[in-house]
C-alpha cells in the first residue's frame, strides 16, 4: 500500500519508545506516528494534569480531530468557547486559533492530517525539560504553528 506514492510499512512501537514527558503539563504518546502513515495522517494520547493558561496558538499547515476521553475541557476555537467532556469531539481547522484548560485534567485524543503535529511534540520533547522558550519557538515555527 502506498499514500501520495511512499511506500507505508505497518510499524510497531513499544509503549515506552512513543512517550513525550518534557512538555510542562502534557505528556504525549504518539499513537500513530506520520512516518507509519506515509504523512497523510498522525494521532496522539495527551495525559494532562489540571491546566489553567489556554496555550492559544494555531497550525497553519494541519487540521485536527480532538476526541476527549477523560475529563473536562474548556476549549475555544477563534473566540467561540465549548466545553467538551468524555466521547465529546471538536473539528479544529487549519488556520484556527484554539487553546484549552482543565481543572479536572484528563486525557485527550488528537488526530491531525496531514501529519506533523505528532512530530512538532516528538521534536519538542526532545529538547528537554530545560528547553528555552525561543528553542520551543524554532520548533513550532518550522511546523507553521504559532502562539497567539
Amino acid at each position: 500500500m502506498t499514500a501520495g506514492g511512499t511506500p507505508v510499512r505497518p510499524a510497531f512501537l513499544p509503549a515506552e519508545d512513543r512517550l513525550v514527558t518534557a512538555l510542562g503539563p502534557h505528556r504525549v504518546d504518539i499513537t500513530v506516528p506520520g512516518a507509519a502513515t506515509g504523512q497523510s495522517v498522525g494521532a496522539t494520547v495527551f495525559t494532562h494534569e489540571p491546566i489553567y493558561e489556554p496555550g492559544t496558538h494555531v497550525h497553519e499547515s494541519w487540521s485536527k480531530f480532538a476526541y476527549v476521553l477523560t475529563g473536562t475541557y474548556h476549549f475555544t476555537l477563534d473566540t467561540r468557547p465549548f466545553i467538551a467532556t468524555g466521547s465529546d469531539l471538536l473539528v479544529i481547522p487549519a488556520g484556527v486559533a484554539h487553546g484549552f484548560t482543565t481543572q479536572t485534567g484528563g486525557r485527550l485524543l488528537f488526530v491531525s492530517w496531514p501529519a506533523g503535529n505528532e512530530q512538532m511534540f516528538a521534536e519538542v520533547g526532545q529538547l528537554g525539560p530545560a528547553a528555552s522558550a525561543e528553542q520551543i519557538a524554532e520548533v513550532w515555527r518550522r511546523f507553521d504553528t504559532w502562539p497567539v
